[in-house]
């Protein structure tokens, strides 16, 4: 196909060494998790530059110097579409909800004293809990992207104190544990819960077989309330999969209606 080796041989095949074949299924609550009764519906976003760069300069106009850092655009849209979300919940249970974030980290660069992860096929990635809850957060912008940020850089310095990959793994289940199967979260048919998940970075839109580059590019579980952000060349995709009656909320919200859907179905 006329690609150089030295574009290919990139990948090391090592993480089942890193990482060994475990049985760790006990170590896991096992609170239920409680299924999706609804079809979900899907929508695709794309966010022009332009609209980028209102969203992050209304996010640092709002903070009045509460943020101390500058948010990526990544914190910015999760914390758009996280919002919007639990204003469509809301709505639709007639009270505000504490709110449960599934937001998927790539490890491989925070993991320092594992330098041969780098490289590695396959995923290495942790998923962190972020929590909404009412009267403790307020609905400002801002108020989600320190959210968001504190809670990632909670698992990260948890991770970083670890010595092994046993400890990494330790890490990962008390974090399960304590969120996505904890009867108070996780397991709570009270808490609204969604995902979060980026492979932005990733050139997934250059991925080309001898057949050309792809037009559009669909990700989908079906059973999970998810967006799913990705580059299209310099703007921003997003794939929004929401219950039915949620999604119909969600379109109607102001910051959503300042985003172009340009395509949707029905799964």
């Amino acid at each position: 196909m006329g690609t150089s080796v030295d574009k290919i041989n990139f990948l090391s095949f090592n993480m089942g060494d890193i990482f060994p074949t475990r049985d760790i299924s006990e170590l896991f609550k096992s609170t239920p998790i409680p299924a999706i009764q609804q079809d979900i519906v899907v929508k695709r976003i794309v966010i022009r530059e332009p609209v980028m760069s209102r969203q992050r300069k209304k996010c640092i106009d709002e903070s009045s110097g509460a943020l101390t850092f500058q948010p990526s655009r990544v914190e910015i849209i999760t914390t758009i579409l996280w919002r919007a979300f639990i204003r469509a919940t809301t709505i639709i249970n007639g009270y505000l909800r504490p709110s449960l974030l599934d937001f998927p980290m790539n490890m491989r660069s925070k993991i320092t004293f594992l330098p041969q992860v780098k490289n590695s096929f396959g995923n290495f990635i942790i998923d962190v809990p972020v929590k909404f809850i009412p009267r403790e957060t307020k609905m400002e912008l801002h108020h989600f992207i320190i959210l968001i940020r504190n809670a990632v850089n909670k698992i990260v310095a948890s991770c970083k104190k670890a010595n092994s990959s046993d400890e990494i793994v330790s890490t990962l289940v008390n974090s399960y544990n304590k969120s996505f199967r904890s009867p108070d979260w996780g397991g709570n048919d009270e808490v609204d819960k969604v995902m979060c998940t980026s492979i932005c970075k990733f050139p997934v839109h250059d991925s080309n077989f001898d057949l050309g580059n792809p037009n559009l590019i669909f990700f989908g579980m079906k059973d999970t309330q998810m967006f799913w952000l990705h580059d299209i060349g310099p703007e921003m995709g997003v794939q929004v999969d929401l219950k039915e009656s949620c999604m119909q909320l969600f379109d109607l919200d102001d910051d959503i209606k300042d985003l172009i859907f340009i395509h949707d179905a029905k799964l």
